[in-house]
């Protein structure tokens, strides 16, 4: 049992939510390239503080079947440094009825995050320090019905994420 407890340790951080922030869709509210741009993570902090972000998401509340319409993810940056988006994560359930089509600045991969079943969109694009970076997904309603569930701003790392709440009735 001694040899696992530190594996059942992170596991438990991992459930309690270690390192994330929670916030709401109405809080207060330059392309870094790929990875191998950095030799490390240990230039960014790697905790965050809600006092030094702020976070807008604005989804669609009503769409119809085949509408096309945006969903703008704002991030502020209030650290004298800059910061790196790493991934924006939404709920599969949610995309069950909006379909993503693309976004800018553009992701350059998708993958099913399975501990929460959201898909990843990552970006790895600068949040410039004393700045903000807006992502602004296109999308189409392909399905009635209300559709809701997580979006996740994840900052320097995939596990430094603040977690939002979204929904959008599509008729």
């Amino acid at each position: 049992m001694k040899k696992f407890f530190p594996l059942f340790a992170v596991f438990a951080l991992f459930l309690m939510g270690a390192g994330c922030a929670t916030v709401s869709d109405d809080s207060t509210s330059s392309d870094v390239g790929d990875i191998s741009e950095f030799d490390s993570f240990e230039d960014f902090d790697l905790t965050l503080d809600l006092d030094d972000f702020t976070v807008d998401i604005d989804v669609p509340e009503l769409l119809a079947v085949g509408e096309d319409t945006e969903i703008i993810v704002t991030i502020g940056n209030a650290k004298d440094e800059d910061q790196v988006l790493d991934s924006i994560d939404i709920a599969s359930e949610y995309l069950k009825g909006i379909e993503i089509t693309s976004s800018s600045p553009e992701y350059f991969e998708t993958y099913l995050v399975e501990t929460d079943g959201t898909i990843s969109h990552t970006f790895l694009e600068t949040i410039p320090a004393n700045g903000e970076l807006q992502v602004t997904f296109s999308a189409t309603a392909v399905e009635a019905g209300l559709f809701s569930g997580d979006l996740d701003i994840c900052i320097n790392t995939g596990w430094n994420c603040f977690f939002g709440d979204i929904a959008t009735m599509v008729q």
